[in-house]
């Protein structure tokens, strides 16, 4: 396996966490937030290094109206990084990794209690105490704190491969 380029990853969140491309659907609603989270994690994901996949498990965006279930959610996008490491498919892989190794492009998940995965973000840079700053869609910001009441769910750090 090989490990995405993080430098892509940062310029690309830097470039279009508060702007978003216009070559894709923002699929969030800018007023109150919610719902762009993934498809923005998932073109930073393509855009350093990783195919889609026409094929299943699909991964992929084609237009505004045609884009996989795994590419838009955070629910889909974690477990489909997950089962690509687990059975080798082709396409990006998703390595958990312990919040004491994370480094600036490494993805993070909030999961629910009940195991519902609701939000991602990539890590893009650290306060002076190490504490990860994230950069996200839904609602749009560049190096963020995590929300406090994040930290009484479940929160997964994800190493990108291809």
């Amino acid at each position: 396996m090989k490990e995405l380029n993080r430098n892509k990853m940062i310029d690309y969140a830097y470039k279009y966490a508060l702007i978003p491309n216009d070559k894709y659907a923002y699929l969030g609603s800018k007023s109150t937030g919610g719902n762009d989270c993934s498809n923005f994690i998932s073109q930073i994901i393509h855009f350093a290094g990783a195919p889609m996949r026409y094929i299943s498990p699909y991964w992929y965006y084609k237009s505004d109206r045609d884009y996989s279930v795994s590419w838009s959610t955070a629910h889909s996008l974690f477990w489909l990084l997950r089962e690509n490491l687990e059975y080798l498919h082709q396409g990006p892989k998703g390595v958990i990794i312990n919040d004491d190794s994370i480094e600036i492009g490494d993805l993070v998940f909030f999961q629910h209690k009940n195991g519902h995965v609701f939000h991602s973000a990539i890590i893009t840079s650290f306060t002076t105490r190490r504490e990860p700053l994230i950069t996200q869609h839904s609602i749009d910001a560049i190096n963020k704190k995590i929300n406090p009441e994040y930290f009484l769910l479940n929160i997964y750090f994800m190493r990108i491969y291809i």
